[in-house]
């Protein structure tokens, strides 16, 4: 019997715990391997020999190396067969294509780069302020549409199910307003939406950790 897949990821990466999240919905053996970022592991010869850009998550399914998060859950999604949060239908597969890249281009994009700004204060290197602020102004409109979005439909592909562009948003949302500050109270339709992944029992079994380290993490990185 082949091994488990290995996930290499960490529990503040948002798009690791999205691939977590998604193989425990649809019942794939996952190990996950958490690579220390608080400590760079990621920037060690060990896990560059994996990922030469130094970028997590990646999956390894047995030596053969997938990188990058929408490549990763459609590569799960093609391979195990998950109608449910990867649809047939070429125009509804469209527009999880759409909203898959529209998250990378803008979400996904400032997140990473408050959050990156942040971790310099955290490792002692410079923080720059105005990339922080342009950061703040983008997510902000990103919000904004999200809440468009799911004012309209109870998903952001259909209002019938969610799909792998929802469980890639969510991490970063999450992100945002649990460790980052970024209020979304005045969003009732993201709010709603958390709530319905929120209550899942795979969501509380792949979020264990996340919730543990948290409140430390707040501590190291937010607010600064």
């Amino acid at each position: 019997m082949a091994a488990p897949m290995r996930l290499y990821t960490h529990p503040l990466l948002a798009a690791g715990r999205a691939i977590h999240f998604f193989a425990a919905l649809i019942k794939i053996p996952l190990e996950v391997k958490i690579v220390d970022i608080f400590k760079e592991e990621h920037k060690e010869a060990a896990y560059l020999a994996i990922n030469p850009s130094g970028l997590l998550p990646v999956l390894d399914d047995n030596g053969f190396i997938v990188t990058e998060t929408p490549a990763i859950t459609i590569y799960l999604a093609e391979k195990f067969g998950s109608a449910a949060y990867y649809p047939a239908r070429i125009k509804t597969k469209a527009l999880l294509f759409q909203y898959q890249h529209w998250e990378q281009n803008h979400l996904h994009k400032h997140t990473e780069e408050l959050t990156a700004q942040l971790l310099n204060t955290f490792f002692g290197r410079a923080s720059d302020e105005d990339i922080k602020t342009r950061a703040r102004a983008h997510i902000a409109n990103a919000l904004g549409l999200i809440e468009q979005w799911l004012s309209a439909r109870a998903f952001l592909v259909t209002d019938d199910a969610p799909s792998l562009a929802d469980l890639t948003c969510l991490g970063y949302i999450d992100n945002l307003h649990q460790i980052l500050g970024v209020s979304i109270q005045s969003c009732p339709g993201i709010l709603r939406w958390l709530s319905v992944f929120h209550a899942m029992p795979e969501y509380l079994s792949t979020h264990s950790l996340f919730d543990q380290l948290k409140s430390d993490w707040v501590s190291k990185i937010s607010h600064r």
